[in-house]
């Protein structure tokens, strides 16, 4: 029978061929158990674990783009369109239903990326032709503005050589004139002053101010209600009306007397008796207790 443990002579030989300050063998030895806990050898191995899965994801992502590229291609050489998978026998309708989504779900979505990009492209040509619009309102008004200037101007020196050279230059110029006075009267400002202009009269003391209150706007009394008028009519139909007459006859209110005066002499006998047992219970209390 060979003994387990060999003779020491030939440890030391082994030992001696195999040397000193080794490093440890990749591979373990025959019959070796790992009893490192799984958290532990998650976290040791956490690179090799990140690697593996980033090889994985590469090569399912290769994978798909191969086999659209395939696609395409038989696409190109064969020249017919795409028909929609049909069901095959003996298979359930849901799995027929998510292999067709599958199927449709490209067409679908580049169907939306068409759509949200025409809405896109639509929207920029909106915004651009309203900037060019205003950016055309704004040079127009400016050349309006500047043409009114130029006219006051030209006004301010008239005024200057008449007052110099004393020629009322009204006479020479009747319709240049005329031009200027009609340009003085469809200033806004002189529409605004002029209340015989009927086409824009100013603010008056008639128009309502707008009342314009905040969040934070402090109040030094409390709101006042109009008075409102008391109506003095009362509904007969209502439960709360006053009731002036009573609805019982003599008759009837003998009998109603009569019966309360039974009932509560009814109920004063009771209470006698009540408390006559009570006092007799007590007294038999006592002589027991005796």
């Amino acid at each position: 029978m060979p003994h387990k443990r060999s003779k020491r002579s030939v440890r030391e030989t082994e030992k001696a061929k195999k040397g000193q300050n080794l490093a440890p063998a990749q591979e373990p030895p025959s019959g070796y158990v790992d009893d490192t806990p799984k958290g532990a050898a998650r976290i040791l191995n956490s690179l090799k674990v990140r690697q593996d899965f980033h090889e994985k994801k590469k090569a399912a992502a290769t994978a798909t783009t191969d086999a659209a590229n395939k696609k395409a291609k038989s696409k190109q050489k064969g020249g017919t369109k795409d028909t929609l998978p049909k069901i095959l026998p003996g298979e359930k309708l849901g799995d027929f239903n998510r292999r067709l989504e599958d199927h449709m779900r490209p067409v679908v979505t580049q169907a939306m990326k068409d759509a949200n990009a025409k809405k896109a492209d639509e929207a920029r040509k909106l915004a651009l032709e309203k900037k060019e619009r205003r950016e055309a309102q704004q040079e127009a008004k400016r050349k309006k503005d500047a043409g009114l200037a130029q006219a006051e101007k030209s006004d301010a020196e008239d005024e200057e050589e008449e007052e110099w050279t004393g020629v009322d230059s009204s006479n020479k110029k009747p319709a240049t004139a005329t031009k200027k006075a009609s340009k003085r009267t469809r200033d806004p400002e002189h529409e605004y002053e002029d209340p015989s202009n009927p086409r824009k009269r100013g603010k008056t003391e008639f128009e309502k101010a707008p009342i314009r209150t905040g969040i934070l706007d402090v109040m030094t009394a409390p709101p006042t209600l109009p008075r409102l008028k008391k109506s003095t009519k009362q509904t007969p139909s209502s439960i709360f009306a006053p009731v002036n007459r009573n609805p019982l006859n003599s008759g009837q209110q003998r009998l109603m007397e009569e019966e309360r005066e039974r009932v509560v002499a009814r109920y004063r006998e009771l209470k006698e008796t009540k408390r006559l047992e009570r006092e007799e219970e007590q007294k038999n209390a006592k002589r027991k207790k005796q």
